[in-house]
């Protein structure tokens, strides 16, 4: 058997591999209803078919109720399978899928089996921005979740903004820093004193808006600088999308940390970013080092999360 046949026959195998280890979370992620804060909006938006919620998840809804007449409870487990089986194709490379499994452990209730509709979002959209051939997939996925233009801003503009923290002048790089810093500060200052005049007033004096822990905050800094480094120590990293997105979505966490609810859900995002950031640092042998660092780091949220 030459090594062409060997590699073949391993990119085959290996798909529904990291399928069936996936699959071992569908009961963590699909757990109990009673609570589970949201499933009862859900179930009642879908059997009344209230279309509460955004327009492309509630068309999914439509198509399942009303002409494949899935029950909820059939409905709820397709898009929990769904999730695993995006999440093995995007996972695919390398170690990948080893490196998710701290995240996709801590994440699976809150995350997969919570938030439908914004994990779904994301996952689509993470797909379409790692594969060139679906990249347009990109920009249908904020009508599962509105929370999902900010992630899809941040894809579009990523060379940008990265171009303005990515600077070889440290004087200005420590400025640029320091910025980021009061704008965490006072966003949340600034959105509290804005919001009781929005549609979104339900959302003032609640803990949706309060700042991040200092622990997140701590591991947001961390990783955004181990980043940085990395992509000093090798400049062609900066060149990769899946690294440029990494650094914009965790440096937007760090400006909007003063709002949980806005710095919490990029945050998500990021997760799922991090296995694909980890192993592209630790292919490379001049960052190895900082790839194993943000693996240690990634270790240490479930090694909290147990103790």
């Amino acid at each position: 058997m030459n090594v062409k046949t060997k590699s073949f026959i391993v990119r085959i195998l290996k798909y529904p591999a990291i399928l069936i280890l996936f699959l071992c979370f569908y009961s963590r992620i699909n757990y109990d209803s009673v609570i589970n804060p949201d499933y009862d909006n859900y179930q009642s938006d879908y059997r009344n078919a209230n279309w509460s919620y955004e327009i492309g998840y509630e068309y999914i809804s439509h198509i399942f109720r009303d002409y494949l007449n899935f029950s909820f409870v059939d409905f709820w487990s397709v898009l929990i399978i769904f999730q695993l089986i995006l999440l093995s194709i995007i996972y695919r490379r390398g170690l990948e899928a080893i490196f998710c499994l701290p995240n996709l452990f801590l994440m699976s209730e809150y995350f997969y089996g919570t938030t439908v509709r914004y994990s779904l979002g994301c996952l689509i959209l993470l797909l379409a921005v790692r594969e060139n051939k679906l990249r347009l997939l990109k920009y249908p996925s904020p009508l599962l979740h509105y929370g999902l233009f900010i992630i899809l801003f941040l894809d579009l503009v990523k060379s940008r903004i990265s171009k303005l923290i990515i600077n070889n002048n440290l004087m200005k790089q420590m400025l640029f820093f320091l910025a980021m810093i009061f704008c965490g500060v006072f966003s949340g200052l600034i959105v509290n004193i804005l919001i009781p005049y929005t549609r979104f007033s339900y959302y003032a004096s609640s803990f949706y808006l309060e700042s991040k822990s200092i622990s997140s905050l701590i591991y947001i800094i961390l990783v955004f600088y181990l980043i940085i480094l990395g992509g000093k120590i090798k400049n062609s990293l900066f060149d990769d999308s899946i690294v440029l997105l990494s650094l914009c979505t965790i440096s937007f966490c760090l400006v909007t940390s003063g709002v949980a609810v806005l710095s919490g859900r990029t945050f998500q995002f990021f997760l799922l970013l991090e296995p694909i950031l980890i192993n592209h640092f630790l292919n490379v042998k001049k960052t190895r080092i900082i790839g194993f660092l943000l693996l240690i780091l990634s270790i240490s949220k479930l090694v909290l999360y147990l103790i």
